[in-house]
């Protein structure tokens, strides 16, 4: 694992390792134990607002790790957030994501082309496996690596204004 915080830890070398190799659903087989304890966590806050602003809906993001959780809870949760925002995320737990039905899920998308971490490819795929379960996908794929470029943010700003 880097050095940086995670909801999960995960070998970038040997994730890395495995793309390099052509294995590009290694991580997508990935399951971990650490997810589902993370899940619970942000779905008992989902509910916690929810009782407090039933009718509100609600938006869910992230980057990087904290996008695949948010894709996690959107897709698993008990609740279907009304927009989510994922920058730079990468699939995990395909077995289970296939299985979602999110119709009218609208998705802001982006990802580095130059991505060293994660491949753009993971959110090419996501993008695919979020529109088979009805969500509404904007990709955005820029010039630069594991990042947020200003122009991303923006974009993602205009994206919520929409998504009401």
């Amino acid at each position: 694992m880097s050095g940086g915080l995670g909801w999960f830890p995960i070998d970038f070398g040997q994730v890395q390792g495995a793309f390099r190799a052509g294995d590009e659903r290694f991580f997508a087989r990935q399951r971990p134990a650490e997810l589902l304890a993370a899940r619970r966590m942000v779905t008992a806050l989902v509910e916690t607002i929810a009782r407090e602003r039933p009718t509100a809906p609600f938006v869910l993001g992230g980057f990087s790790q904290g996008a695949m959780l948010a894709a996690d809870v959107a897709l698993l949760g008990p609740r279907a957030p009304r927009c989510l925002v994922l920058f730079s995320p990468a699939i995990v737990a395909e077995h289970e994501w296939r299985s979602a039905r999110r119709p009218g899920l609208e998705v802001f998308l982006s990802h580095g082309d130059k991505d060293r971490i994660l491949p753009v490819s993971e959110s090419r795929r996501l993008a695919q496996l979020l529109e088979a379960a009805g969500a509404r996908v904007e990709l955005h794929v820029f010039d630069g690596g594991h990042t947020m470029p200003a122009a991303i943010v923006e974009a993602a700003g205009a994206f919520l204004r929409r998504c009401r």
